[in-house]
């Protein structure tokens, strides 16, 4: 079974947005996801135990309780028995979770969506989005340090070239009590 670490970005009661790590452990999301079997359906599986990695590939689709990963490709890298590092991508890696019955879904989508495990990093590459209860966050990367509780916005990822690609976008929706 695979940890997995959702986490919030803003304090509660006026949670802005919140983003759920692809497959980390810590408390913040339904207690129920941790006992729930992983599935993972795929067209193709390449098991390559000796380089320490397999890639399911072809319409991918994980879940685990309220947990659920969607990519052309996922690759889960491996070292003596433990995951550490997880990598969806294709057109467009999606990823959901409801982090607590009294919350709305998380929603992260990007190109590539990694998650580093020993290093508890999680990038969304390229147009990447995060959405949760209305509120959005929009950027070409943007990395999510779990340990620090520190949320990153770039407008442009690492490996582009220099030049203008766009500007972080955030959307919160009105905080009116609606009298």
């Amino acid at each position: 079974m695979f940890p997995y670490k959702p986490f919030s970005i803003f304090p509660l009661p006026v949670a802005i947005l919140i983003i759920a790590a692809i497959i980390s452990t810590t408390a913040f999301s339904l207690e129920s996801d941790r006992d729930q079997p992983i599935d993972i359906e795929s067209d193709r599986a390449e098991f390559h135990e000796l380089e320490g990695y397999t890639v399911y590939s072809g319409n991918v689709r994980l879940s685990q309780g309220s947990i659920l990963l969607e990519a052309a490709e996922i690759s889960i890298y491996f070292e003596d028995g433990n995951v550490y590092k997880l990598l969806a991508s294709g057109d467009r890696a999606y990823y959901e979770q409801l982090p607590a019955e009294d919350e709305g879904k998380v929603v992260a989508q990007a190109n590539t969506i990694e998650y580093l495990l020993q290093d508890d990093l999680i990038n969304l590459i390229q147009d990447a989005s995060l959405t949760q209860d209305g509120a959005t966050l929009n950027g070409e990367l943007i990395t999510y340090d779990v340990r620090n509780h520190l949320l990153k916005a770039n407008n442009r990822s690492d490996n582009q070239e220099s030049g203008e690609s766009g500007r972080v976008r955030v959307t919160i929706p009105s905080l009116g009590t609606g009298n």
